[in-house]
């Protein structure tokens, strides 16, 4: 199991300067992110759009993607990204299968994986999708002042989806521990 040993709300208060030290800038960008998508789904501006798009991949990825060569791709593709635009619009009734239409659109399913896409459908309904992705955890984790926030399980895994404890924990925490845990063992001091 994760334990958590620290005072939430402290940490919490300090959150963005821990998601900055990440990435400079990278709060900043989620919670402009988060407004555009609802300006964008009024609008249904296909530039907009490109541009709101690629900014998710630098947010996912702000270390290894050339939002240039992302916007290329993507001016390419007109019709994907309407049919994607109208799609999220329509995301309460669709739910998980607006994530099919986007996947149609080059680096959100296609040359890119689901990882873009789940943060897309997060910034547009965040009430329904309520996480990015699980090293955002690991991020903080690992930021100064955030040592010791949470405990991985450092015992034995089964290969699969569960830990070796209960074996009711979802797959998501056997990766988060793994990560936190290699990336506690990396971390020079």
């Amino acid at each position: 199991m994760i334990a958590i040993h620290a005072d939430l709300e402290a940490l919490l208060g300090d959150a963005q300067r821990a998601v900055d030290s990440f990435y400079p800038g990278h709060w900043n960008l989620m919670v402009r992110l988060e407004e555009r998508a609802k300006a964008l789904l009024v609008s249904g501006n296909i530039a907009e759009a490109i541009d709101f798009l690629a900014d998710v991949t630098v947010l996912k990825q702000p270390y290894r993607v050339d939002r240039q060569k992302v916007c290329e791709r993507l001016r390419a593709v007109p019709n994907e990204i309407e049919s994607a635009i109208d799609a999220l619009g329509r995301i309460s009734s669709l739910d998980y299968r607006a994530m099919d239409v986007l996947s149609k659109v080059p680096w959100f399913g296609i040359g890119g994986g689901r990882a873009f896409n789940s943060a897309v459908m997060r910034l547009v309904r965040p009430e329904s999708f309520g996480i990015i992705d699980w090293r955002n955890l690991a991020v903080l984790m690992g930021a100064p002042g955030f040592d010791g926030l949470v405990e991985p399980w450092t015992g034995p895994l089964q290969t699969g989806s569960k830990w070796s404890g209960s074996g009711s924990e979802p797959a998501w925490i056997t990766k988060l521990a793994i990560y936190i845990a290699k990336s506690q063992k990396n971390r020079t001091v």
